[in-house]
């Protein structure tokens, strides 16, 4: 009796395995393609489409990151993108405020409003002609690395080998459970709520972030001028109440919240919420290994920096495999992957220290603590220095800044 044979998908063989399709995922795997390096992105397919409304999930992508964009060939195919001229951050209860734009420093704007899914869409729009580049649409299930290459298996038993793994997977990252990597978290208490939010009057082009005593409401101004997109940070109770509570109720909570600063109010949208949890991972990296973006750390969206960073992340490795490549090194190797540790992980810790340092500032309304936020924004408002170097912060400027982002 003959015996049915079965087919085995033979082993994909290449140089780097990008885990993760999401925006860090797709910019590592466009400049790994772009050094002439063959490349899987391992990820399960996702439709992207923009529909006529506004994407709920939106980032500030700041000049550094745009640079990354553009010399990746992706920015202009990004759709939908907003620029913002200017930022202003007040005080609810208090007299505080800071006004910042990016005139003196030479800029035109700060940065970029993005739904997430337009960033994507021109990623992939870039990728498209690149031949080294495949794609394995599946979750993986296993981990391995030998002496000379990693292996990982995805759940249809696709193999993949690799000189390097990249985990871009986002906060639950397999390959980072995988890895055995651990992590240090803290629950920041609060839950993020987002929506698209109808103003009556238009934004201008300027960002605003107000601080509520119970956490900062901020407002990203959309490519429509009278929308923008808004993200809440405040108590679990109370973000409760404001996803369950009626569009009118909703209208008049953040109207009031905002100081009617755009005039009235009204939601255009769904208002989902989600927890916020600082994630650090204790490595970014192990052999053959690397972390990166939500994989490797996550932050308060206190400042809008958590894609800025991964995709300096991003922009760092790139430099550091180009440097590799040339000496003939195995990039796979631990011994090289710890100079990208050092680079990333110092500016990680320090962007998690600040938005504590912020957040335990602006909590509650003791009068001490009032007087002090109130003192020192009026100061920082008039010291022109300060202010611009918030805006080169702001703006991803500095003096460590990879060649890809400069």
């Amino acid at each position: 009796m003959a015996t049915q044979a079965t087919s085995i998908t033979p082993p994909i063989q290449v140089d780097i395995a990008v885990v993760g399709a999401g925006m860090v995922g797709l910019a590592s795997a466009l400049g790994f393609a772009q050094q002439g390096l063959s490349v899987a992105i391992v990820a399960p397919e996702e439709s992207l489409q923009l529909s006529d409304d506004y994407q709920l999930r939106v980032s500030a992508i700041n000049y550094a990151s745009q640079r990354l964009l553009t010399r990746l060939g992706a920015w202009h195919h990004i759709p939908r993108k907003a620029p913002y001229q200017s930022m202003e951050v007040w005080d609810k209860d208090g007299i505080g405020r800071i006004h910042l734009d990016g005139q003196r420093l030479g800029h035109s704007d700060i940065g970029h409003i993005i739904e997430n899914q337009a960033v994507q869409i021109g990623l992939e729009q870039a990728l498209s002609g690149y031949p080294n580049v495949v794609r394995v649409s599946d979750k993986i299930a296993s981990l391995s690395v030998a002496d000379d290459a990693a292996w990982l298996a995805t759940e249809s038993q696709q193999m993949v080998s690799a000189k390097l793994i990249v985990g871009a997977d986002g906060a639950h990252s397999k390959v980072r459970s995988l890895a055995n990597i651990g992590i240090k978290f803290q629950d920041y208490g609060h839950y993020g709520l987002v929506a698209t939010v109808h103003t009556e009057r238009p934004h201008l082009g300027v960002a605003r972030q107000v601080f509520l005593k119970d956490g900062p409401l901020a407002f990203l101004p959309l490519g429509n001028p009278h929308l923008s997109s808004i993200v809440w940070s405040t108590s679990p109770d109370n973000v409760k109440q404001l996803s369950e509570c009626s569009p009118e109720q909703f209208d008049r909570q953040i109207t009031a919240a905002f100081d009617s600063t755009l005039g009235l109010c009204n939601v255009q949208s769904a208002r989902p919420y989600f927890p916020l949890t600082m994630r650090l991972a204790n490595d970014f990296v192990k052999e053959r290994i690397v972390l990166m973006g939500d994989a490797a750390h996550t932050i308060h969206p206190l400042a809008g920096q958590g894609v800025n960073l991964g995709l300096l992340d991003c922009a760092v490795l790139l430099e550091k495999v180009d440097q590799w490549q040339q000496k003939e090194a195995d990039y796979g190797r631990r011994s090289y992957l710890v100079e990208y540790q050092r680079w990333r992980n110092s500016e990680a810790i320090e962007m998690i220290a600040t938005m504590e340092a912020f957040k335990r500032l602006y909590a509650g309304n003791h009068p001490l603590k009032q007087g002090l936020r109130d003192l020192g924004m009026n100061l920082v408002n008039k010291a022109a220095p300060v202010k611009d170097r918030l805006v080169a912060k702001a703006m991803g400027l500095g003096r460590n800044l990879p060649r890809w982002c400069q």
